[in-house]
This record gives C-alpha cells, structure tokens and sequence, in this order.
C-alpha cells in the first residue's frame, strides 16, 4: 500500500499515521495529542517551519519512500475488542520515522 502525502505551508508538525498510511506535514496545536499517538498508531513530531513545496518533493522522492517503506515494514496495528487500534513499531521502523522528521526539520525556511 503506498503512502498519501498531505503539506500545508504553514506547518508545525510531521504526523505518520500508520494505519491509514498518510504522512502529513500540517498545522497542529502545540502540545495536542490524540489518542492514536499514545496507541502507537501515530508517529508526531513537532518542526520549526516548512517550505512546502520543498518537504512536497522530498516526501514524493526516492529517499523518502525509502524510509516509509521501513516504516511500512517494521510496524503493524492491531484493532482491540473496544475498537481501539494499537500499533508496535520495530526500532529500524521508529529510527526511520525520525529520520524522515529530520529531514524535513532541516528543510525549514
């Protein structure tokens, strides 16, 4: 399954949202959760801007899908009797989450 992309200019955050397999780069409110971070089932870090279109054609790019693709590999959800889902991540998978976010940290203006 590939990835759908989402990037506001105006962003404050990188979510990788496991399940449904979106990256987003978007506008959050500082310090908001949701409950599917604190399940594991969505990777959030917080960055200091974004050039949009930059972080756009990096996400799309080579290196990118690279990384996505470990990410895609080494994690998984589980749906719960409540309904809740839970994610496990391997350590390669989370150290390429947060090389994605490094990456697109370092393309803020």
């Amino acid at each position: 399954m590939s990835w759908t992309i989402r990037v506001e200019s105006d962003a404050n955050a990188l979510d990788v949202d496991i399940y449904s397999r979106v990256v987003e780069v978007v506008a959050r409110i500082p310090g908001e959760l949701s409950d599917d971070i604190g399940r594991l089932v969505r990777f959030r870090r917080p960055l200091s801007g974004c050039d949009g279109p930059a972080v756009q054609a990096f996400l799309e790019g080579d290196e990118a899908q690279v990384l996505l693709a470990r990410v895609q590999d080494g994690t998984g959800v589980d749906t719960l009797w409540s309904g809740d889902r839970l994610g496990t991540w391997t350590e390669d998978a989370f150290e390429a989450a947060c090389a994605l976010h490094s990456a697109v940290e370092g393309m803020a203006p």
